[in-house]
Parts: C-alpha cells; structure tokens; sequence
C-alpha cells in the first residue's frame, strides 16, 4: 500500500475499540493481522467478508499494512488517514429459533450430506473416515488422533479431546483448531436455538482451546460469543429459513482457506451429533 495514497474503507467490525495496533501477527495480501490482546483484529482485502474484527479496504494488497490506529471514527494505516466515512459497520444479528425443530433437523441434514459428497482428502472430515491408511502415513496419525478426539468428546472428555485437536495440523490456523471452533459454534448456536444450558461445557472448552496462536483464539472468542463473521452469520440465518439457500452459503464457508472452511465445518455439525 502506498503510503500517499488514501485506502477506502468499506466495512468497519464493530467489535473493534478505539487504539493503536502495531504488533503484527502474519501479513499477506489477502489480511493482515493485527494483535489484540489474546486475539487479532484483520485489515482485509476487498475480497473477505466482513466481520466483527475486521476492517476491510477497497484493495486488492493489504500485505503492506503494519499499523492501525483509530480515535473517534477516524481510521489511520501506516500514518495515512483512510476514507471511511461511508464505511458500513457490520454487526452480529440476532440469532433466534424461526423454524420447528423437525423442519431444521431437516435442513441441517441435507446441508450435512452435500457436506459430505464435496470433502477434500486433507481436511478433517476426510481423515476422521479415512482408517485404512499405512499407520506410518503422517495424515493417517494424525486422523487416528481426530478420532481419539472424537471419541473423547462424545464421553464427555472435553479436556481430552481438545489434546487431540488443538494445534494439530496443516495451516496458518491448523485444523484441528478450525474443528475445535466450529464446534464451539455449535454449541453456541444450540444453546439459542434448543434453549439449553451449555456453558459449563463451551467454559471448559474455551479455556482448553486458547493457544498462542492469536488468530486462532480469534476464531475460537468469535464461536464462544456467537459473533460471526458474515459468511456463517447468513450460514447460521439460512438454517432458519425455508427459502434461503444453504448449498451456495456453505460453499462460501468451504472456500476459506485450503481447508479452513471443511474443517469448521466439521466441527460445527459435530458439535449437533454429540450432543
């Protein structure tokens, strides 16, 4: 990003407080992030969906972005003051039960099941079936250790089960980190939508799932909080509705990295078969 040149500012998250962030935690052209505490805040290309945490620039390359400073609206990059005063502010809607819980086991079910015909080899999903693998293979290990996970979760074994998943795998966000937080997602979108308590399990969970990895833990307040970024916000409101279509919005989800998206995925719809 040039420095003489104005960024246009095309969302502005609302989660994200007035400050100055400068301690960088991966750039590239797509994002760059910056820390936030235990988390990130993202400055994101014009590619990337918005979110509570993000500001996203009308750019193509944001990988020169190396500070971010905002003081009562005004957004500064690099010393250089954006344009932004006809930034939408993206905000978490609110999630509420809309259908019969027979109707939305359905839709759940079908999204499953197309889920499960469009699975990359290397994502967890994958892994998880895949069991007659040469046990020296280092994706077969490492989908012994999902399952180990797996099977844990379903016996109650949080702690275990989050050994087996945290920090393992390929990523700058490892997959079984995307699994751990789309289960927490989960988790977080039952207790709205079967009204029933899961706190105790998602506390346990997200103090067993924070890491050193900054942007992962982003991920993992976001599920814990219920605050989505917008590709599984309107993910999360089509399940809810009868007309909206879930292929296309899960595809979106599936896009996300090399296999980011499959990953959350799993986790999420775990999260519904376990409990």
């Amino acid at each position: 990003m040039n420095n003489h040149v104005f960024a246009k500012v095309i969302w502005l998250g609302a989660g994200i407080p007035d400050g100055l962030y400068n301690e960088l935690f991966g750039s590239h052209r797509k994002a760059v992030n910056l820390a936030f505490g235990r988390q990130v805040i993202s400055i994101c290309n014009r590619d990337l969906c918005p979110g509570p945490f993000r500001i996203v620039l009308d750019l193509e390359d944001v990988s020169e972005v190396r500070q971010l400073s905002i003081r009562y609206g005004e957004i500064v990059l690099n010393d250089v003051v954006c344009a932004s005063a006809d930034a939408a502010i993206y905000r978490v809607p609110d999630f509420r039960r809309v259908l019969a819980q027979a109707e939305f086991d359905r839709r759940l079910e079908s999204v499953f099941q197309l889920f499960q015909q469009r699975l990359p080899a290397q994502c967890i999903a994958s892994l998880l079936k895949n069991e007659g693998s040469s046990p020296a293979c280092f994706d077969a290990a490492l989908g012994t250790l999902y399952r180990k996970g797996v099977q844990h979760f379903a016996q109650g074994d949080y702690a275990g089960g989050v050994s087996c998943f945290k920090g393992r795998g390929f990523g700058l966000t490892p997959g079984g980190d995307d699994f751990l937080s789309g289960f927490m997602l989960g988790l977080a979108y039952q207790q709205i939508r079967q009204k029933k308590s899961l706190s105790e399990i998602m506390d346990l969970l997200f103090y067993e799932s924070l890491s050193e990895n900054l942007l992962s833990n982003t991920f993992l307040t976001q599920a814990y909080r219920l605050q989505p970024d917008r590709d599984w916000a309107e993910f999360l409101l089509a399940l809810e509705s009868q007309t909206a279509s879930l292929p296309e919005l899960m595809a979106r989800i599936c896009a996300i990295g090399a296999t980011s998206g499959y990953d959350t995925l799993s986790g999420f719809f775990a999260a519904w078969e376990m409990l």
